[in-house]
């Protein structure tokens, strides 16, 4: 289990990577250029992600562990990735249309890992789920991990901070 977490983490990492280009593309900006700022973006995402699985490791109860960690490690990373890319590469993004379309990343990232999840349940010993309910209530998690996210950072994007208000 604990190389699933290294590659969910690097999945993030290559994520922003992803996104870079796709925020850019989708808003018609500049190609990215990554320097040390992304680097530092990167750590942060590393940082926050295995926090969410020692935030998870910490809770006891099995189904309250799991809200825990698709909150956080799901929905909260996700959006803070939106973000980050976001201020990192300036992009002039008006927040509304910040907002909307990073709620789609996020929806988009947590099916992702739930299909990525449910294959690899069927091909290994290993058990993400006793019931079908855990899917929804893992897409319940991340989309209230991503309003918090969005709640605190949302005040940071607007006129000066790399989006546009």
């Amino acid at each position: 289990m604990p190389l699933y977490y290294v590659i969910m983490t690097t999945a993030l990492c290559v994520a922003y990577v992803v996104l870079a280009f796709l925020f850019a593309a989708f808003f018609r900006a500049p190609w990215p250029r990554f320097g040390w700022r992304s680097l530092v973006s990167l750590g942060i995402i590393i940082a926050v992600s295995v926090s969410s699985y020692l935030i998870s490791f910490a809770i006891h109860d099995r189904q309250l562990s799991n809200r825990a960690l698709h909150i956080v490690g799901g929905g909260l990373v996700s959006f803070l990735i939106c973000f980050l890319v976001t201020k990192d590469h300036r992009l002039q993004i008006p927040r509304f249309q910040f907002f909307i379309f990073s709620m789609l990343i996020v929806t988009a990232m947590g099916v992702g890992n739930e299909i990525i999840e449910c294959i690899v349940q069927y091909i290994s010993p290993v058990i993400f789920a006793q019931d079908p309910r855990d899917t929804w209530y893992d897409l319940i998690s991340n989309l209230v991990g991503s309003l918090a996210a969005s709640v605190v950072l949302m005040p940071f994007t607007g006129r000066g901070s790399g989006t546009a208000s």
